[in-house]
């Protein structure tokens, strides 16, 4: 009996771990973290580690290329890699894709019976998200800390740098508690749900982005799977269901989301020094940029296991 529930037990973790395996773990990857287009290719490099299977008619990467969230184009390869190598594979997109917006490529691996071996998305021609947002968000007369109940000690500086809060802060650190050192807010009470653009979906330790990737992601307060740090955050949104709210954002942040009875708890994770921006959202004036990177707050439902697969692009959502 003891080794029948050991048996599931195992049974049950592989089943959660299917499809979010580091690609260190992976049978066969893309090895690329981020991705340069070469005209409209891109160059990808295509790892195997069966021991005597080709890649080729027994491994499909399923692909879609999507721009803000919107699909540009999509498709499938099964590509010519020997066991244990490493081949090149150019993947021809119908455009060159744009230099304004986040690009990714999304790839599911499967196998012929179609069982995913691991999910990917990788960023092309990243840039910084926070430029983007300084330079197209309006300005706008209301004042974000309207938003906050409590946080953001008055030694921290503040100051407005086009149409956003600049947040700059210097700690001193307490070595037994380094990993963990940051400046924490408590948001008001009506602001339930967040989304953000960046690893997860599920949570990772500081330093560390186990079980997660790069993309645009989305959880309400009372979501089993809610609080804990994500790593490489460019942005978060925290509205209540009207839209209203705050927009934090920054260049490969820790962000970690926490649930009190007073609110949820937003800490930004920094060794000694760190900064951010924070710009308030009037859920009645949403800036078109917002629009294009987050979905409308309503369709975001609480004790969803999001985790289990990824939110689709805009244009592939029923």
């Amino acid at each position: 009996m003891r080794n029948r529930n050991l048996f599931l037990a195992i049974s049950l973790l592989l089943f959660l771990a299917q499809g979010w395996a580091q690609s260190s773990d992976a049978r066969a990857f893309i090895a690329d973290k981020y991705l340069s287009t070469d005209g409209h290719q891109l160059r990808l490099h295509i790892v195997n580690r069966f021991d005597r299977q080709n890649l080729r008619d027994h491994v499909t990467f399923n692909w879609v290329f999507s721009e803000d969230r919107d699909t540009i184009a999509r498709g499938a390869f099964s590509p010519d890699c020997a066991p244990h190598a490493t081949s090149q594979y150019l993947l021809a997109l119908p455009a060159k894709p744009s230099s304004s917006r986040i690009n990714l490529l999304c790839v599911e691996i499967c196998d012929t019976k179609g069982n995913i071996i691991l999910r990917q998305s990788i960023p092309v021609n990243p840039k910084p998200l926070s430029s983007r947002l300084l330079e197209k968000l309006p300005k706008t007369t209301e004042d974000v800390m309207t938003k906050v109940q409590d946080g953001l000690a008055t030694s921290i500086r503040t100051e407005k740098v086009g149409p956003a809060t600049h947040v700059t802060f210097s700690l001193t650190p307490d070595t037994t508690s380094l990993p963990e050192l940051g400046i924490a807010f408590l948001l008001v009470k009506r602001i339930d749900r967040v989304q953000w653009i960046g690893n997860g979906p599920m949570p990772t330790s500081l330093g560390g982005c186990h079980a997660g990737r790069y993309g645009f992601w989305a959880l309400q307060q009372g979501d089993r799977y809610f609080e804990g740090n994500r790593s490489g955050v460019d942005a978060a949104l925290f509205t209540d269901a009207d839209g209203d709210g705050i927009l934090l954002f920054c260049d490969n942040g820790n962000v970690s989301f926490k649930q009190t009875d007073r609110g949820i708890v937003v800490t930004y994770h920094a060794a000694v020094s760190g900064d951010f921006y924070l710009y308030s959202v009037n859920g009645k004036q949403v800036p078109q940029l917002i629009h294009d990177l987050f979905d409308h707050p309503r369709t975001i439902a609480p004790h969803v296991a999001r985790w289990a697969k990824p939110p689709l692009p805009r244009s592939q959502m029923p």
